[in-house]
């Protein structure tokens, strides 16, 4: 094989191992995005947490509320986005405090200031019978 053809192979690769977290699925984006949120909040990454939850928004209230502190993680079950670019997620989080599992729907919009092009905003905890057709 001649070098210039070792060359361009070379850069096709790493052109696409560079945009490969482009493909990521809505799953794994927003888990990456929930495991940074609560690193920032275990660390006091404030500057971290707000690029990655809306100030004064009902997930910030959620997370650095009363109920906030019961939760350490989110375990993404699904997402999806809608027309507008707008992500919804269903996630699961143990209540280390009660000891129950509850299932949480989250909203994030784009946002170019966030390291995963995303900001949380809205949260919904369901108790129970969940009916999310709501939010």
């Amino acid at each position: 094989m001649r070098s210039s053809h070792i060359v361009l192979l070379l850069f096709a690769f790493f052109g696409l191992s560079q945009a490969s977290i482009y493909w990521l699925k809505y799953t794994d984006m927003i888990q990456i995005h929930s495991n940074l949120v609560f690193f920032a909040r275990e660390h006091k990454g404030t500057d971290l947490f707000y690029a990655l939850v809306q100030r004064d928004s009902e997930m910030d209230r959620f997370l650095n509320g009363l109920l906030g502190h019961r939760f350490e993680d989110f375990e993404v079950q699904e997402a999806y986005e809608t027309e507008n670019k707008n992500v919804f997620a269903i996630v699961s989080s143990l209540d280390h405090i009660h000891s129950v599992k509850h299932f949480l729907l989250i909203s994030l919009s784009p946002s170019s200031t966030s390291p995963t092009g995303y900001i949380m905003e809205r949260v919904e905890i369901c108790v129970g019978n969940c009916d999310f057709t709501q939010f």
